[in-house]
């Protein structure tokens, strides 16, 4: 099944500069959200790097800080869901 067969919510385009936060704040690696949906965004990074399954998104021109698990990574591409604390609601998931 493909991962738009899977999908459960709509997604939004964005292009948004966002970080990859981990490693109690002392890894940080810079990206960009790519797709947007109330539960999890799609991540585009500058190099492929090993993540861990859970981490921060920081989404610094729109002040949101998401804890987000890994759901699955392809090159410089990965998909995360947002921990249900972190999940964006209304507007913000159109970001």
């Amino acid at each position: 099944m493909s991962g738009r067969q899977r999908r459960v919510e709509q997604r939004k385009r964005t292009l948004l500069a966002a970080r990859v936060v981990f490693n109690n704040r002392s890894s940080v690696i810079d990206c960009t959200v790519r797709d947007l949906s109330p539960s999890g965004a799609r991540l585009v990074f500058g190099h492929p790097f090993p993540l861990p399954a859970q981490f921060e998104l920081e989404i610094p021109s729109k002040g949101r800080v998401l804890c987000c698990s890994l759901q699955w990574s392809a090159g410089v591409s990965c998909g995360v869901h947002f921990l249900a604390s972190g999940s964006l609601t209304g507007n913000d998931a159109t970001l």
